[in-house]
C-alpha cells in the first residue's frame, strides 16, 4: 500500500490557546453548494426537502458574482488564509463553477491551501482534468461502500462502482506532482472483510487514506438504526483518538464560513441558530470577524454558555476535536482575559 494510513486533517498543528486571539481565520469556509447528489443515512442530507425547509436549510448553490465578492473581500484580512475549503454542507461538484473557483482561489492567492471535501460521484475524467488544472491542493474524498449494492443501501445511489473506482485511479494518476489526494470512508459503509479490501485497493490510488468512525454530529438526524448500541458512545472521536469531553467549541475560534445564502458564520453548523455574524452582501470579512458579536459569542462559549445557544447546545463538533493542540477548556480562564482585552 502506497498510502499513509492516518487521519486526513492537517497535522501540523499549534496549541491553539497560543495564538488567540487571531488577526486573521486561520480556515475559511465558501460554502459553495447545500445541494447534494447523495442522501447518506448519516448526514443533514437524509432528511427530507420538508424537514430541511422547516430549520430554513435551502438546498441551492452559490452564485458566481457572491463567490468574487468573498474573494475580494478574503485580500482584505492582514494576513493569507491557512486553508479554504470550498465546499460546505453539500456536495461542491454540484456546482458547477467548481473548477473555476478553484482558479479564481488560486489565482488571488488568499490561501496557502486550498481543498474540497466531496463524495466524487460526480467526477468524470474531464472534471478530473479541470479540477486538478485548476490548482487545488487537496482532495478529501469519502466513499460510502465497497460494492454497487452498499451505495445503494447507504446513500440510496445506484452506482457502477468499477467505473467509479476507475475514474479515482485516473484522478490519482493525473493529480500525480500537482495535488494529494486523501481517501476515507465510513465504518458503518464497510462488511465483514471489507476493511482489509478497502486498503489493499484504494490504498494504491491515494496519498492518505483512513477508516472514519461515525459518530452522531447531526442533532437532527436519528442515528439509532445505524449505530444502535454504540449510539451514545463517544469514548473516541470519529478520527479514533481518546475522547475528551469539551465546554467550548474550538473550531469557532480559529475559522470563519460563508454559505450560499451569503450568511456569515463562525463554524460550519448547517442551520440557522449558530450565531450570525451578518451577510456578505452588507457586512465585510474583516467586519465580521472583528465584530462585538463573534467576540460574545466567544466569550459566552469559554464562559461554559454553550448549552444556551439552540444549535451548539447539540452539537458534538466539540467533543470530535482532533488533536490535544485543539483543546482550549483548561485555558478557558486565560482566554477570557485575552478576548476581553481585544
Amino acid at each position: 500500500m502506497k498510502a499513509k494510513f492516518e487521519p486526513v486533517f492537517n497535522h501540523k498543528r499549534q496549541p491553539l490557546h497560543e495564538v488567540l486571539p487571531l488577526d486573521t481565520p486561520m480556515s475559511f469556509g465558501i460554502g459553495v453548494s447545500q445541494t447534494c447528489n447523495i442522501q447518506c443515512e448519516y448526514c443533514l442530507h437524509s432528511l427530507s426537502p420538508e424537514e430541511l425547509r422547516e430549520k430554513n436549510f435551502i438546498c441551492k448553490n452559490m452564485d458566481w458574482d457572491m463567490f468574487l465578492n468573498i474573494v475580494e473581500q478574503l485580500k482584505a484580512f492582514p494576513q493569507k488564509i491557512k486553508s479554504i475549503t470550498v465546499g460546505g454542507q453539500g456536495e461542491p461538484l454540484c456546482n458547477p463553477n467548481m473548477a473555476k473557483m478553484i482558479k479564481t482561489l488560486k489565482e488571488a492567492d488568499v490561501a496557502d491551501d486550498v481543498s474540497f471535501i466531496t463524495n466524487a460521484l460526480l467526477f468524470t475524467r474531464k472534471r478530473v482534468e479541470e479540477i486538478i488544472d485548476a490548482g487545488v491542493d487537496r482532495i478529501f474524498i469519502s466513499l460510502q461502500g465497497m460494492t454497487s449494492p452498499k451505495y445503494k443501501e447507504v446513500c440510496g445511489r445506484e452506482i457502477d462502482f468499477e467505473a467509479f473506482y476507475d475514474v479515482l485511479k485516473y484522478l490519482y494518476e493525473y493529480s500525480r506532482n500537482k495535488c494529494q489526494i486523501n481517501i476515507k470512508i465510513a465504518d458503518v459503509a464497510l462488511e465483514e472483510g471489507d476493511r482489509e479490501k478497502f486498503l489493499a485497493r484504494f490504498g494504491n490510488i491515494c496519498d492518505k487514506i483512513h477508516v472514519e468512525t461515525i459518530k452522531p454530529l447531526y442533532a437532527d438526524v436519528d442515528y439509532t438504526n445505524i449505530l444502535g448500541k454504540n449510539i451514545t458512545d463517544m469514548t473516541t472521536t470519529r478520527f479514533g483518538r481518546a475522547h475528551k469531553k469539551q465546554k467550548a467549541c474550538y473550531l469557532s475560534f480559529y475559522m470563519m464560513c460563508v454559505n450560499p445564502l451569503g450568511e456569515i458564520r463562525p463554524c460550519g453548523a448547517p442551520f440557522q441558530g449558530c450565531e450570525g455574524l451578518g451577510n456578505i452582501e452588507d457586512t465585510t470579512l474583516v467586519e465580521a470577524w472583528n465584530s462585538d458579536v463573534r467576540r460574545e459569542f466567544l466569550l459566552n462559549m469559554l464562559k461554559g454558555n454553550r448549552y444556551q445557544n439552540d444549535v451548539c447546545k447539540d452539537c458534538d463538533y466539540p467533543n470530535d476535536v482532533p488533536s490535544e493542540n485543539d483543546e482550549i477548556d483548561s485555558h478557558a480562564e486565560e482566554l477570557i482575559q485575552k478576548f476581553t482585552k481585544a
